[in-house]
């Protein structure tokens, strides 16, 4: 997340066949869970009454939920042990895991997608094998821990590539040549992702998501998410004007749902559309989520309550 708005996503990997009319993936980011139960917060569902976070994701409809990974972050958060525990929870909660590997030991996103300490920047044959190695380790790690994965996301907002500066090269070639018709087509991935953010821009248009995804379901016939999104319940002062198509959903619990409704429409009347993530929902210790709004969180920041907004997943 961070920036920018309608991006080429992750690249994902171990998909399902569709079960129902709902959408297939209904999902939520939970990537900073432990560190907010570490700075002692209580989350409460919509009644008021204490419950775990994978228990209120449940009990209103998320049936998935996408936790970042980095490679050898400084303070280990978002790490691999770090990520192991709350998984596990949430299989436990019947949770499907979409596990974001970012490759790199901080942030990845359109500005910046630095390579991994210790991995070479120089010879691609030499990371090439570090990155092979690399998600061998942590796939290893989440079977011996019993942590079936749904997803696997190849890098993050990766439309400029990714392991800067050699990864950054091969990203066009790896589009145009790789995924064109002929001998190099491949079947190695199931997913395809974009970013969905209309707090950036103006120009982060809801029909700009439609034609974007409807795009890439016939240019590439693979599956299709929106991998991070969120409305915001309060933004006194936005950084940019909304898109025009969106100025007439308010920011409330009430505008929340409607934006999420209209959202989750969108993979839902795609060609091969199966399901959305809200990004950061309980994040209360960064309730703007990285924007100039002041709220994008589905839970209060000062009563630690969830809304009724989170009641929109189970409709989805």
């Amino acid at each position: 997340m961070r920036s920018s708005t309608l991006l080429p996503a992750p690249l994902a990997l171990f998909i399902l066949p569709l079960a129902s009319a709902l959408l297939q993936y209904r999902g939520a980011d939970i990537s900073s869970l432990t560190v907010e139960v570490d700075d002692g917060i209580s989350y409460k569902n919509v009644n008021g009454d204490d419950a775990t976070l994978e228990t209120i994701l449940a009990d209103n409809g998320v049936n998935a939920v996408r936790q970042r990974l980095w490679v050898d972050p400084s303070d280990g958060i978002y790490g691999l042990d770090y990520n192991l525990k709350p998984a596990a929870s949430m299989v436990d909660a019947g949770m499907l895991i979409y596990l974001d590997m970012h490759f790199s030991d901080t942030w990845a996103d359109p500005s910046e997608q630095t390579t991994p300490s210790g991995w070479s920047t120089t010879d691609i044959g030499t990371l090439t094998w570090q990155l092979y190695n690399y998600t061998l380790e942590v796939s290893n790690a989440f079977a011996a821990a019993s942590i079936p994965l749904e997803i696997v996301s190849i890098g993050n907002e990766i439309g400029a590539g990714l392991l800067w500066p050699l990864g950054e090269d091969l990203q066009s070639y790896f589009y145009d040549t790789v995924l064109a018709e002929g001998p190099l087509l491949t079947t190695d991935f199931d997913l395809m992702g974009v970013s969905y953010y209309p707090f950036y821009s103006d120009e982060a248009l809801l029909s700009s998501l439609k034609s974007t995804l409807a795009d890439m379901a016939s240019t590439y016939g693979k599956g299709l998410i929106v991998a991070e999104t969120n409305w915001p319940y309060s933004c006194p002062d936005p950084e940019y004007a909304f898109p025009s198509d969106l100025t007439n959903i308010p920011f409330s619990a009430a505008g929340q749902t409607a934006f999420l409704t209209e959202v989750a429409d969108v993979p839902a009347e795609t060609t091969n559309g199966l399901g959305l993530f809200h990004w950061e929902p309980a994040w209360i210790g960064n309730a703007g989520l990285g924007s100039r709004c002041s709220d994008n969180l589905l839970v209060s920041s000062t009563t630690d309550v969830f809304r009724t907004s989170i009641e929109v997943f189970s409709t989805l």
